[in-house]
Protein backbone atom coordinates (compact mmCIF):
# COMPACT_ATOMS: atom_id res chain seq x y z
CA UNK A 1 0.00 0.00 0.00
CA UNK A 2 1.33 3.41 -0.93
CA UNK A 3 2.05 5.90 1.83
CA UNK A 4 0.73 8.69 -0.42
CA UNK A 5 -2.99 9.57 -0.73
CA UNK A 6 -4.68 8.88 -4.05
CA UNK A 7 -6.49 11.33 -6.33
CA UNK A 8 -9.92 10.74 -4.72
CA UNK A 9 -8.65 11.82 -1.30
CA UNK A 10 -7.08 14.98 -2.68
CA UNK A 11 -10.20 15.76 -4.74
CA UNK A 12 -12.45 15.29 -1.70
CA UNK A 13 -10.32 17.59 0.46
CA UNK A 14 -10.25 20.20 -2.32
CA UNK A 15 -14.06 20.10 -2.63
CA UNK A 16 -14.54 20.53 1.12
CA UNK A 17 -12.11 23.48 1.22
CA UNK A 18 -13.74 25.04 -1.86
CA UNK A 19 -17.25 24.76 -0.42
CA UNK A 20 -16.12 26.26 2.89
CA UNK A 21 -14.37 29.17 1.18
CA UNK A 22 -17.33 29.75 -1.13
CA UNK A 23 -19.77 29.85 1.78
CA UNK A 24 -17.57 32.26 3.71
CA UNK A 25 -17.13 34.55 0.70
CA UNK A 26 -20.85 34.46 -0.14
CA UNK A 27 -21.74 35.42 3.43
CA UNK A 28 -19.26 38.32 3.43
CA UNK A 29 -20.43 39.64 0.05
CA UNK A 30 -24.10 39.48 1.01
CA UNK A 31 -23.32 41.45 4.15
CA UNK A 32 -20.99 44.10 2.68
CA UNK A 33 -22.12 44.66 -0.93
CA UNK A 34 -25.47 45.42 -2.48
CA UNK A 35 -24.51 45.37 -6.17
CA UNK A 36 -22.48 43.25 -8.60
CA UNK A 37 -22.31 40.38 -6.15
CA UNK A 38 -21.48 37.79 -8.81
CA UNK A 39 -18.55 39.86 -10.07
CA UNK A 40 -17.29 40.39 -6.53
CA UNK A 41 -17.65 36.70 -5.72
CA UNK A 42 -15.31 35.77 -8.58
CA UNK A 43 -12.98 38.74 -7.86
CA UNK A 44 -13.70 40.37 -11.23
CA UNK A 45 -12.43 43.96 -11.10
CA UNK A 46 -14.95 46.81 -10.76
CA UNK A 47 -14.00 49.82 -12.88
CA UNK A 48 -14.27 53.52 -12.04
CA UNK A 49 -17.93 53.65 -13.14
CA UNK A 50 -18.87 51.03 -10.57
CA UNK A 51 -19.51 48.32 -13.16
CA UNK A 52 -17.68 45.03 -13.67
CA UNK A 53 -14.72 45.43 -16.02
CA UNK A 54 -14.80 43.86 -19.47
CA UNK A 55 -13.58 40.27 -19.50
CA UNK A 56 -11.47 39.01 -22.42
CA UNK A 57 -12.39 35.34 -22.53
CA UNK A 58 -9.79 34.26 -25.07
CA UNK A 59 -6.91 35.85 -23.12
CA UNK A 60 -8.35 35.01 -19.69
CA UNK A 61 -7.94 38.56 -18.32
CA UNK A 62 -10.06 41.62 -17.65
CA UNK A 63 -9.50 45.18 -18.74
CA UNK A 64 -9.35 46.33 -15.13
CA UNK A 65 -6.85 43.63 -14.23
CA UNK A 66 -4.45 44.69 -16.99
CA UNK A 67 -4.86 48.43 -16.38
CA UNK A 68 -4.41 48.07 -12.62
CA UNK A 69 -1.27 45.99 -13.13
CA UNK A 70 0.29 48.32 -15.71
CA UNK A 71 -0.37 51.41 -13.59
CA UNK A 72 0.99 49.85 -10.42
CA UNK A 73 -2.31 49.82 -8.54
CA UNK A 74 -1.90 46.14 -7.62
CA UNK A 75 1.72 46.40 -6.48
CA UNK A 76 0.70 46.35 -2.85
CA UNK A 77 -0.54 42.79 -3.35
CA UNK A 78 1.54 41.41 -6.22
CA UNK A 79 4.44 43.84 -6.53
CA UNK A 80 6.91 41.47 -4.88
CA UNK A 81 6.54 39.13 -7.86
CA UNK A 82 7.96 41.88 -10.11
CA UNK A 83 11.28 42.07 -8.26
CA UNK A 84 14.26 41.07 -10.44
CA UNK A 85 15.35 38.24 -8.14
CA UNK A 86 11.82 36.80 -8.04
CA UNK A 87 11.52 36.96 -11.81
CA UNK A 88 14.82 35.13 -12.22
CA UNK A 89 13.62 32.51 -9.76
CA UNK A 90 10.38 32.01 -11.68
CA UNK A 91 12.28 31.70 -14.97
CA UNK A 92 14.19 28.77 -13.46
CA UNK A 93 11.38 27.31 -11.35
CA UNK A 94 8.85 26.89 -14.17
CA UNK A 95 11.01 24.66 -16.43
CA UNK A 96 12.16 22.72 -13.36
CA UNK A 97 8.53 22.05 -12.42
CA UNK A 98 7.83 20.81 -15.96
CA UNK A 99 10.80 18.45 -15.81
CA UNK A 100 9.78 17.15 -12.38
CA UNK A 101 6.23 16.51 -13.61
CA UNK A 102 7.58 14.29 -16.38
CA UNK A 103 10.06 12.71 -13.96
CA UNK A 104 7.14 11.80 -11.68
CA UNK A 105 5.90 9.33 -14.29
CA UNK A 106 9.06 7.24 -13.89
CA UNK A 107 9.99 4.75 -11.20
CA UNK A 108 12.99 6.80 -10.12
CA UNK A 109 13.64 7.82 -6.52
CA UNK A 110 11.47 10.67 -5.22
CA UNK A 111 9.06 10.15 -8.11
CA UNK A 112 6.22 10.96 -5.65
CA UNK A 113 3.73 9.22 -7.90
CA UNK A 114 0.09 8.39 -7.24
CA UNK A 115 -1.15 4.81 -7.30
CA UNK A 116 -2.15 3.62 -10.78
CA UNK A 117 -1.52 7.06 -12.26
CA UNK A 118 1.07 8.59 -14.54
CA UNK A 119 0.89 11.86 -12.60
CA UNK A 120 2.55 12.69 -9.32
CA UNK A 121 2.73 15.31 -6.62
CA UNK A 122 5.24 17.14 -8.85
CA UNK A 123 2.30 17.78 -11.21
CA UNK A 124 0.90 20.30 -8.74
CA UNK A 125 3.91 22.63 -9.05
CA UNK A 126 3.30 24.07 -12.56
CA UNK A 127 -0.13 25.43 -11.60
CA UNK A 128 0.84 28.08 -8.99
CA UNK A 129 4.08 28.83 -10.84
CA UNK A 130 2.10 29.61 -14.01
CA UNK A 131 -0.10 32.10 -12.14
CA UNK A 132 2.95 33.61 -10.43
CA UNK A 133 4.97 34.16 -13.61
CA UNK A 134 1.93 35.75 -15.32
CA UNK A 135 1.69 38.23 -12.46
CA UNK A 136 5.43 38.85 -12.44
CA UNK A 137 5.28 40.21 -16.00
CA UNK A 138 2.11 42.14 -15.18
CA UNK A 139 -0.02 39.94 -17.51
CA UNK A 140 1.58 41.56 -20.58
CA UNK A 141 1.96 38.24 -22.39
CA UNK A 142 -1.79 37.60 -22.08
CA UNK A 143 -3.04 41.17 -22.50
CA UNK A 144 -5.15 42.17 -25.53
CA UNK A 145 -3.30 44.38 -28.01
CA UNK A 146 -5.64 47.34 -27.54
CA UNK A 147 -4.65 47.61 -23.86
CA UNK A 148 -0.90 47.90 -24.52
CA UNK A 149 1.23 50.64 -26.01
CA UNK A 150 3.46 50.12 -29.05
CA UNK A 151 6.58 49.31 -27.02
CA UNK A 152 4.87 46.59 -24.99
CA UNK A 153 3.20 45.15 -28.09
CA UNK A 154 6.61 44.91 -29.79
CA UNK A 155 8.16 43.27 -26.72
CA UNK A 156 5.26 40.85 -26.41
CA UNK A 157 5.40 39.90 -30.12
CA UNK A 158 9.15 39.25 -29.98
CA UNK A 159 8.58 37.12 -26.90
CA UNK A 160 5.98 34.97 -28.64
CA UNK A 161 8.28 34.49 -31.64
CA UNK A 162 11.18 33.48 -29.41
CA UNK A 163 9.03 31.20 -27.24
CA UNK A 164 7.38 29.18 -29.93
CA UNK A 165 10.52 28.95 -32.01
CA UNK A 166 12.15 27.12 -29.12
CA UNK A 167 8.94 25.17 -28.50
CA UNK A 168 8.96 23.81 -32.06
CA UNK A 169 12.65 22.91 -31.64
CA UNK A 170 11.95 21.09 -28.36
CA UNK A 171 9.00 19.18 -29.82
CA UNK A 172 11.15 18.09 -32.74
CA UNK A 173 13.81 16.75 -30.37
CA UNK A 174 11.16 14.99 -28.29
CA UNK A 175 9.67 13.31 -31.37
CA UNK A 176 13.12 12.22 -32.52
CA UNK A 177 13.92 10.83 -29.06
CA UNK A 178 10.70 8.79 -29.00
CA UNK A 179 11.43 7.34 -32.46
CA UNK A 180 15.01 6.45 -31.57
CA UNK A 181 13.97 4.91 -28.25
CA UNK A 182 11.44 2.66 -29.94
CA UNK A 183 13.96 1.53 -32.56
CA UNK A 184 16.79 0.95 -30.09
CA UNK A 185 14.87 -0.71 -27.27
CA UNK A 186 12.39 -2.62 -29.38
CA UNK A 187 10.72 -3.94 -26.23
CA UNK A 188 7.00 -4.39 -26.77
CA UNK A 189 6.25 -6.04 -23.42
CA UNK A 190 3.31 -4.90 -21.35
CA UNK A 191 5.55 -3.11 -18.84
CA UNK A 192 7.33 -1.22 -21.63
CA UNK A 193 4.02 -0.12 -23.18
CA UNK A 194 2.68 1.02 -19.80
CA UNK A 195 5.88 2.98 -19.15
CA UNK A 196 5.62 4.71 -22.52
CA UNK A 197 1.95 5.57 -21.94
CA UNK A 198 2.76 6.98 -18.49
CA UNK A 199 5.49 9.20 -19.91
CA UNK A 200 3.26 10.40 -22.76
CA UNK A 201 0.48 11.20 -20.28
CA UNK A 202 2.88 13.18 -18.09
CA UNK A 203 4.24 15.03 -21.13
CA UNK A 204 0.71 15.89 -22.32
CA UNK A 205 -0.25 17.16 -18.86
CA UNK A 206 2.94 19.20 -18.65
CA UNK A 207 2.23 20.75 -22.05
CA UNK A 208 -1.14 22.00 -20.76
CA UNK A 209 0.71 24.33 -18.38
CA UNK A 210 4.06 24.77 -20.13
CA UNK A 211 2.78 26.03 -23.49
CA UNK A 212 0.65 28.90 -22.06
CA UNK A 213 3.38 29.74 -19.54
CA UNK A 214 6.24 29.82 -22.04
CA UNK A 215 5.62 33.40 -23.30
CA UNK A 216 5.39 34.68 -19.73
CA UNK A 217 8.59 32.85 -18.77
CA UNK A 218 10.42 34.34 -21.75
CA UNK A 219 9.03 37.78 -20.95
CA UNK A 220 10.11 37.45 -17.32
CA UNK A 221 13.66 36.86 -18.56
CA UNK A 222 13.44 39.86 -20.89
CA UNK A 223 12.05 42.15 -18.18
CA UNK A 224 14.06 40.64 -15.33
CA UNK A 225 15.77 43.95 -14.47
CA UNK A 226 12.74 46.22 -14.84
CA UNK A 227 11.15 47.33 -11.62
CA UNK A 228 7.42 48.00 -11.26
CA UNK A 229 6.40 51.69 -11.36
CA UNK A 230 5.62 53.42 -8.11
CA UNK A 231 1.82 53.86 -7.82
CA UNK A 232 0.44 57.36 -7.72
Amino acid sequence: MSRYPDWTTILGVAIVIGVAQGAWRLRRIRREFADHRIARFFDWPIDDTGNPARFYWLEGVTRGDIENALHGRTDGRWGWLCRPVVRRGLVVANPVSWALTVYGATDGPLGLGFDDSALSYWGLLPIPLWFAVRRSVRLIADAPTDLLDERLVAVRDRTYLFSYRWLSFALGLLAAAVIVANDVVGDQSLDAVETQLALLTAVAYTAIWAIPALPSVSLAWTLRNERPPVPD
